[in-house]
């Protein structure tokens, strides 16, 4: 069966946080291809390293130094 493709947007806030315990409940229906984050960089790396998405940005440059 295809998984289906996710970009989500906002990852490190609660309705990010909501949407990642779906895509882990979820692994066989959902890929999560790309990420973002404002600013809450430490949120954003873990998030990288469990789900391996093929993009990720943070979107605040000042948070990224």
């Amino acid at each position: 069966m295809t998984r289906t493709k996710v970009l989500l947007l906002g990852a490190s806030g609660s309705i990010g946080a909501s949407t990642l315990d779906v895509l882990r409940k979820h692994a066989d229906k959902f890929e999560l291809v790309g990420v973002a984050a404002g600013k809450r960089h430490a949120e954003l790396i873990a998030c990288v390293k469990e789900f391996r998405p093929q993009v990720a940005a943070l979107t605040n440059a000042a948070a990224a130094k």
